[in-house]
């Protein structure tokens, strides 16, 4: 039996004796990448499962703008400019504490609406905190079609080079956005320790989000954040000693960042669609991203403007930078600007509270890097510095299948 096991911002430099003794002991002993580079964005499953970079994939961003793929298309006009009418009153009430929790108006307000759209249009994605009148453009990427679909990057996706040799897939552990009804990482845990190990023949693909969610709410180097690296140390420790037998592949797939200053960039959108007289979804889109800002623009006189106006405006080049990733334009924005190591944008289309925590940064910067250990029956030290995350399929498949 095989287990791989995506640890959702696994930082490279988490592994260490203080921190994760029995990780530490066990890269010193079996194959070990100190740190793994992902691709820039925020689509690493789909690097994985493909062996391919985000240039290759296509996949930059979970959400990208394609009217006719969005689960909202039939979503009318005047019910979303109302909708957003109502959501701009409420983010202007202040939150208040309320029986020991913060009442925000807005964020349950969003809750119930989404609620109700998701239902209402069968929806996979969420509304998040997109405005209403946008929503009609975006859908999900990377999530869009099954990782484990045969149509998924057919010849290099790494599921199907495991059927081929023979191997059955368990994906019931597995994570994608949208999916109804997943595991709980307690649920994910258990299953993975009580897995019946009579099935010899079988590659398990997990999923353990935890550590991602601790690092955004409190920080990577908080103490909750140590807490829980010794919780998933003891797990880890756990499973192997139960799976001697087994191979267990523990993949961080990136790291994060604590987040050092908040950047508001809606004043400059705002400015821009006034003074160039640009009306949203006939001639102008943008999605915030929570380290990125990404532009629509129809016209590309205007668009000029506008990336001038980004070149020259001394907050904006001093908070980031105008980059060109080999991705798509239409998908993905004619104009993409990435925030510096340690600025988040917000308010952001995701977040309702300020993150500690961040990533989707320059991932050549340790901080945003991942790292890798492979436990095998027969496994001997090999100790390599770096690698691409896109390689991990290639290693697995020659390696340990």
């Amino acid at each position: 039996m095989k287990i791989f096991i995506l640890v959702d911002a696994l930082r490279s430099d988490y592994i260490s004796q203080k921190n994760t003794p029995f990780l530490y002991n066990l890269s010193q002993k079996y194959y070990y990448i100190k740190k793994i580079k992902p691709s820039l964005g925020f689509c690493e499953r789909s690097e994985i499962i493909s062996g391919l970079k985000s240039e290759k994939t296509g996949f930059f961003t979970a959400i990208g703008k394609n009217k006719q793929k969005s689960e909202y298309i039939k979503m009318s006009k005047s019910m979303s400019i109302l909708l957003d009418m109502v959501d701009s009153i409420l983010k202007k009430i202040p939150v208040i504490r309320l029986f020991n929790k913060n009442l925000n108006w807005n964020k349950a307000f969003r809750k119930i609406i989404n609620k109700i759209l998701t239902k209402k249009h069968n929806a996979k994605m969420s509304s998040y905190k997109i405005p209403y009148r946008q929503l009609r453009n975006f859908y999900l990427t990377e999530d869009e079609i099954n990782h484990f679909s045969k149509k998924f990057f057919n010849q290099s996706s790494l599921v199907n080079k495991i059927l081929s040799k023979n191997i059955s897939i368990n994906n019931k552990a597995w994570t994608y956005l949208g999916k109804k009804n997943q595991m709980s990482e307690n649920e994910v845990k258990k299953y993975l320790i009580n897995k019946n190990k009579s099935q010899k023949n079988e590659f398990i693909f997990s999923y353990l989000g935890s550590l991602d969610v601790i690092g955004h709410k409190y920080g990577p180097q908080s103490k909750e954040m140590e807490n829980e690296l010794m919780k998933l140390d003891l797990f880890f420790k756990k499973l192997i000693k139960s799976n001697l037998n087994s191979t267990i592949i523990i993949l961080g797939d990136h790291g994060m960042k604590t987040i050092k200053s908040y950047f508001n960039i809606e004043p400059h959108l705002k400015k821009i669609k006034y003074d160039l007289g640009l009306k949203i979804n006939e001639d102008f889109n943008y999605f915030i991203d929570s380290t990125m800002c990404r532009i629509w623009i129809k016209d590309n006189f205007k668009k000029e403007n506008v990336i001038n106006y980004f070149e020259r405006q001394k907050e904006l080049t001093e908070n980031g930078a105008i980059i060109s990733p080999k991705v798509s334009k239409k998908t993905y924005g004619d104009i993409i600007w990435l925030a510096n190591e340690g600025v988040m944008v917000y308010p952001d289309f995701f977040h309702f509270n300020k993150p500690i925590g961040m990533h989707g940064y320059n991932n050549s910067l340790l901080k945003s890097q991942g790292t890798c250990i492979i436990y095998s029956p027969d496994g001997k030290n090999i100790n390599i510095e770096n690698e691409n995350l896109s390689k991990i399929n290639e290693i697995i498949m020659k390696d340990f299948v």
